[in-house]
């Protein structure tokens, strides 16, 4: 790990006794690989949320199991309407922000995509890593465009879900 990252870790621990979740939002990281920091990712998304934390540990075994995974109806249908994705490499640095749920998604941009001519299946992707996602968007999407046909539409064979 990064020298200032492992510094920052071992600088910011969170008190989690004023936590209290909502039960209409909802953070997801799934990992299943162990993960040295794992814990103090998740107390980092509690801390700046009010988002109910979940951790799925068992079940995406590779890249093309996750991305199946966000990308399937049945993932989707019984989630709360506001969900934020996260992953073992990312944190907050400041709370949450109640305006971003006025929208369906919200994802870092590729910034690579606009640098390089060519590019245009990748251009309409953003970063899912760390992302704010609308259940009934997300259910709207796979309904309308399937998985399968939509990876062969766009050129995604290997199914990126932040392509999708």
């Amino acid at each position: 790990m990064h020298k200032l990252i492992e510094d920052y870790i071992n600088n910011h621990q969170y008190d989690l006794s004023n936590y209290n979740p909502s039960n209409d939002k909802l953070a997801i990281i799934i990992e299943t690989r162990p993960t040295p920091h794992l814990q103090w990712v998740i107390s980092n998304i509690k801390y700046h949320t009010n988002f109910l934390v979940k951790h799925i540990s068992e079940g995406v075994d590779s890249f093309e199991d996750y991305n199946k995974l966000l990308t399937s109806f049945d993932f989707w249908k019984d989630l709360p309407e506001n969900v934020l994705i996260f992953q073992s490499d990312s944190f907050m640095l400041k709370d949450w922000d109640p305006k971003f749920e006025r929208y369906d998604f919200i994802g870092a941009p590729w910034k690579w995509a606009y640098d390089y001519k060519g590019c245009y299946p990748y251009q309409l992707g953003a970063n899912g890593g760390f992302s704010f996602r609308k259940t009934s968007a997300m259910k709207r999407i796979i309904l309308k465009y399937p998985p399968e046909e939509f990876r062969k539409i766009r050129r995604n064979p290997r199914g990126h879900e932040d392509m999708y």
